[in-house]
C-alpha cells in the first residue's frame, strides 16, 4: 500500500531502483543493513506502479507534497497527470486526495483514469501520533469494484516486534476479511534490522514464505564491525546461513574503514565470496539509516577459488543538493578502463532535475537513457512537473509527462489533535520576515528548549536547541527558500506550541 511504498526502502521507481541494486551491490555496506525479505516488497511496488502509472512517473513526488493531518496549509485536491502521445498532451490520469470531513485521521486517495474510470480508491486511517494504522483499497476494473484489501499495521515491542503487518483481502460479493499475508519486523538499539519476515495464511495457521535475520558485532561506540545474514529456506523449513561480513575499522569512534570482506556459506563452511578496499568515507558519525555518506572508490576482488583478483572500481560523489554521480571501472590487461556512469542532479530545492546512464564506447559517453524534469514553483512546492525522456535512436529530448497541481485550497486551521499543544502561547515576529525571526512564549515562567522548522511539505528544514533558559530566542532563516514554513516548539515544561510563518 502507498503509505508503506512511499517509505524509501520499499518504493522506487524504475531509476530509482536501478540506483538501489547498484548502490547496494558496489558499496555493500547499505546492503548489509538491508533483509532479503525487503525483495518483496520492492517486487510488489514496482508491480503497483507499472499498473498504475506506467514505467516513468515518479509517483512518490506527486504525493509528498500532502500533509495528513496538523499544520495543514496547501490542501491540494487534485493532480493532474499528462501523457505525451501523438506529438501532444493527452489527459492521461486524476490523482485525487480526499482529506474526510468528518475527521483529520483519515485520507482517502482515488486514482481516476480517462478522467471516468476509477483505477482504485485507498483510505488511509491516522492515529493521533500521525502513523497509519490501516490502509483499505477498492480496486475497480471499467468502473466497477472488483475486489478488497486491506492492511492494518501495528507497533510492538513486547511480541518483539516493532511493526507488525497484517494483509487482507475479500472479493465484492464476501462479508468476510480473509487473511493473506503477515509481515513483521524487529530493530535493535541503532535501528537496524534483526528479523523482517514474511508469512501466509494456509488457513490455519501462519506458514513463513521468505525471511531474513542480521545478526551484528558492534562496537562500544555503536559502529559495526561485522554481520552475519540467515535466511529463511522454505523448502526445509530452516533458518540457513546465507554471508557475513568484515569490516576493518582504522577508526572505532567515527567508524570509517578501508576494507571489508564478504564470505558465503557453502559445504558447510565460510568461503571467500568478495573483497571491498580502499573505501574513504567522510563525515561518518556512526552509521545511521538514510544517512548520506561519501565514497572516494572502492575496488572489489573476487575469489576464483584460489586466489583474489581485481575485478573493477566504483566512485560515488555528492554534490551540495544531493545530487550524485556513480562511476564504474573494469580492470583489463592491467588498467582501468571506463565502464558506465549514472548521473543524478538535484536542485537546491530538493528536486531532481536529470539523471542519466551513460556507457564509455569508442572513447566517448554514449547515453542508454536519461530523464530530466523542469518545475514551475508555487512559494516552496511545485505546481508544475514537467517531465522528458531521452530518444538514443533520435538522439533527442522528447516530451513524456506533465505533472499539474490543480483545485486545491489554502487551509490554516485543520484540526489539531494533540492536547497539549498551545497555539496562542506563541509569537513570532516579524511575520512576514527575510532573514530572522524572534520565536518569543506568553507565558513568563517557560523557556524555550528546541525550535523545528519545517515546509508546507512536511519535510524539516532544520533543528535548533537551546538551554532552555530564555523566554525568548532569535531565530536565523536566512538560508531559507521564500515561502510558508510550519514552526515546532517545545519547551523546558515538555509543552508543544505550533506556529507559522511567511519566508520572502
Amino acid at each position: 500500500m502507498w503509505a508503506e511504498f512511499f517509505q524509501p526502502a520499499f518504493f522506487f521507481n524504475d531509476v530509482q531502483t536501478l540506483l538501489k541494486y547498484e548502490k547496494m551491490k558496489k558499496i555493500i555496506l547499505t546492503l548489509t543493513f538491508m533483509i532479503p525479505l525487503l525483495l518483496f516488497s520492492q517486487e510488489f511496488g514496482k508491480e503497483f506502479y507499472r499498473k498504475s502509472y506506467g514505467n516513468n512517473i515518479q509517483i512518490q513526488n506527486l504525493l509528498r507534497m500532502q500533509q495528513t493531518k496538523g499544520d495543514t496549509i496547501w490542501l491540494f485536491h487534485r493532480y493532474n497527470i499528462y501523457k505525451w502521445e501523438d506529438g501532444e498532451f493527452h489527459l492521461y490520469l486524476h490523482v485525487i486526495v480526499d482529506y474526510y470531513f468528518l475527521s483529520s485521521n483519515i485520507k482517502n486517495i482515488i486514482v481516476i483514469e480517462n478522467e471516468k474510470d476509477t483505477l482504485y480508491k485507498e483510505s488511509y486511517i491516522y492515529d493521533n501520533s500521525n502513523r497509519v494504522i490501516s490502509t483499505f483499497t477498492q480496486n475497480y476494473n471499467g468502473g466497477t469494484i472488483i475486489n478488497y484489501q486491506k492492511v492494518d499495521q501495528y507497533y510492538y515491542t513486547s511480541t518483539g516486534y516493532d511493526s507488525l503487518y497484517i494483509f487482507y483481502k475479500r472479493n465484492v460479493n464476501d462479508t468476510i476479511w480473509e487473511k493473506d499475508k503477515l509481515r513483521g519486523i524487529e530493530y535493535n538499539e541503532y535501528g537496524f534490522t534483526l528479523v523482517d519476515t514474511l508469512a501466509s495464511w494456509d488457513g490455519q495457521k501462519w506458514k513463513i514464505e521468505q525471511g531474513g535475520k542480521n545478526e551484528f558485532i558492534i562496537n562500544s561506540f555503536g559502529n559495526i564491525t561485522g554481520s552475519t545474514t540467515i535466511v529463511y529456506n522454505p523448502y526445509i523449513n530452516e533458518w540457513v546461513k546465507s554471508f557475513k561480513y568484515e569490516y576493518y575499522i582504522i577508526n572505532d569512534t567515527t567508524g570509517e574503514f578501508n576494507a571489508y570482506d564478504i564470505y558465503f556459506w557453502k559445504n558447510g563452511q565460510w568461503e571467500n565470496g568478495e573483497r571491498y578496499t580502499d573505501v574513504i568515507l567522510h563525515n561518518w558519525q556512526g552509521w545511521k539509516p538514510n544517512e548520506r555518506f561519501q565514497v572516494e572508490f572502492l575496488i572489489q576482488q573476487l575469489w576464483d577459488g584460489y586466489s583474489w583478483y581485481i575485478y573493477k572500481k566504483d566512485s560515488l560523489t555528492y554534490d551540495d543538493n544531493g545530487g550524485k554521480v556513480y562511476y564504474k571501472f573494469v580492470w583489463v590487461n592491467g588498467k582501468w578502463e571506463n565502464a558506465n556512469r549514472v548521473r543524478d542532479i538535484w536542485n537546491n530545492m530538493k528536486m531532481r532535475t536529470l539523471i542519466t546512464r551513460e556507457d564509455w564506447k569508442n572513447i566517448e559517453w554514449d547515453t542508454i537513457w536519461a530523464d530530466r524534469y523542469f518545475y514551475e514553483y508555487l512559494g516552496s512546492i511545485w505546481k508544475v512537473m514537467h517531465y522528458e525522456a531521452y530518444d538514443t535512436s533520435l538522439m533527442k529530448w522528447l516530451p513524456a509527462y506533465d505533472h499539474v497541481l490543480s483545485d486545491f485550497s489554502y487551509i490554516l486551521n485543520t484540526p489539531e489533535t494533540e492536547t497539549n499543544i498551545k497555539s496562542s502561547s506563541l509569537q513570532i515576529i516579524p511575520n512576514p520576515a527575510k532573514n530572522s525571526i524572534l520565536i518569543r512564549l506568553n507565558d513568563e515562567a517557560d523557556r524555550i528548549k528546541t525550535v523545528r522548522v519545517y515546509n508546507v511539505t512536511g519535510q524539516r528544514m532544520f533543528e535548533r536547541k537551546f538551554h532552555g533558559k530564555r523566554q525568548q530566542e532569535i531565530l536565523n532563516i536566512s538560508s531559507l527558500q521564500n515561502g510558508v514554513y510550519i514552526i515546532n516548539v517545545t519547551t523546558r515544561q515538555g509543552k508543544m506550541m505550533k506556529g507559522k510563518f511567511v519566508k520572502n
